[in-house]
């Protein structure tokens, strides 16, 4: 009779399971946004994550082509800067600024150019040798060179 009662609570764990954890993982998947990293003239096609981390973290100050490294973000008008600072900065809108005004304020690194919507942002990083931004995957198409395929 114990292994039967036993069976039966397996059965409806397993039962429940599989209800809830499809839920659970489309959930999870749907919380990562999609983003486009567009750059002009920086001199890669592609990048990991962590290498993309580090360029808008201000490690580096000018390319491999020596153009000069100009970081694009949103500013507090964009609706994808609390996105951003938490995909690129691992932190808040809050956290991502104070790091910039660290950054400057040490002479680290040149402040980043905000821009009040992802179009801004498109439109700069175009007629900017040496810009990177990033973006929500827009609606509209953005040049295929402008593109940087992040690897994750």
């Amino acid at each position: 009779m114990g292994f039967k009662k036993a069976y039966i609570l397996i059965g409806m764990a397993l039962l429940i399971l599989s209800i809830i954890l499809p839920v659970f993982t489309k959930a999870q998947a749907s919380k990562e946004p999609e983003f486009v990293l567009v750059g002009n003239d920086i001199g890669i096609k592609s990048a990991s994550i962590k290498h993309v981390r580090s360029i808008f973290r201000g490690k580096y100050s000018s390319w491999n082509n020596k153009q000069t490294v100009i970081i694009v973000l949103p500013s507090k008008k964009n609706t994808s800067i609390k996105d951003v600072s938490s995909y690129i900065y691992e932190t808040s809108t809050t956290g991502m600024q104070k790091f910039w005004l660290s950054q400057v304020f040490q002479g680290r690194s040149n402040p980043p150019v905000f821009l009040d919507s992802d179009e801004e942002i498109i439109r700069y990083v175009a007629k900017n040798p040496g810009a990177i931004g990033i973006v929500y995957k827009p609606t509209s198409p953005i040049s295929a060179g402008l593109i940087i395929n992040i690897i994750q």
